[in-house]
């Protein structure tokens, strides 16, 4: 992910990127994993499998595009957050001039 590209990882034993302690005990032996924003990473989304296998690039466009879409819903709340905030301040602000004006 700090390369901001997919991680293609067909077998995880041999791969130095991946921590095989961590994975030695589950059934993962592949897995790709695809940023979230790729611009600025704010997570990742991946797929494992339990046999050795190279996904086709069609799986790992699929899972880029899901990733995609899901960075799109993120920034999305985030600026329905930040303009459900300003219209509570602009509330807050005509009250105080409301009462003012009373």
């Amino acid at each position: 992910m700090r390369h901001r590209v997919p991680a293609v990882i067909a077998n995880v034993s041999q791969d130095q990127r991946i921590p095989w302690l961590a994975y030695e005990p589950t059934f993962v032996q592949s897995l790709v994993m695809v940023p979230i924003r790729t611009l600025n990473p704010i997570g990742a989304i991946g797929t494992y499998w339990a046999a050795q296998q190279e996904p086709a690039p069609q799986d790992v466009k699929v899972l880029q595009a899901l990733a995609d879409t899901t960075a799109v819903a993120i920034e999305k709340v985030q600026v329905y957050s930040e303009l459900e905030h300003r219209v509570e301040q602009r509330t807050i602000q005509l009250q105080i001039t409301n009462q003012k004006l009373a």
